[in-house]
């Protein structure tokens, strides 16, 4: 069963800011030296080339690094597109440490008299 880990910071609505974003993420154990935080935002309603970005932004990252990598779909997008990022996972070094974010529906929120589904991340530690 894979850790959880802490996340700090604060939710996104889809729907107002367009984007979600894994902030201040907080392990269960201090940064390694080397180690780094990769944060990685989803474009609200895009799939073109969404894949793209974030197999580059992955690969361009060398071994010793925090991955962190949003894998969930989201509540805006019916593609599915982002699975295809679990293929990811087995393609890099032993040496890193990688992290699914899924999204978790946490309630409704009223915004400018509309009501909007509210997500929160949630991190998982895959290996190490």
């Amino acid at each position: 069963m894979p850790n959880e880990l802490k996340l700090g910071g604060t939710y996104c609505h889809y729907k107002t800011k367009g984007l979600y974003q894994a902030l201040a993420v907080v392990q269960n154990r201090p940064l390694r030296p080397g180690e780094q935080v990769v944060e990685v935002a989803t474009v609200k309603d895009t799939s073109d080339g969404r894949n793209d970005k974030l197999m580059k932004l992955c690969h361009s990252f060398t071994t010793g690094h925090l991955f962190v990598l949003n894998t969930g779909d989201s509540p805006t997008t019916h593609d599915g597109s982002l699975n295809d990022l679990m293929a990811l996972y087995y393609s890099f070094s032993a040496n890193n440490l990688f992290v699914r974010v899924l999204t978790e529906f946490v309630g409704e929120v009223a915004v400018d008299g509309m009501t909007n589904p509210r997500f929160a991340p949630r991190f998982e530690l895959l290996s190490r």
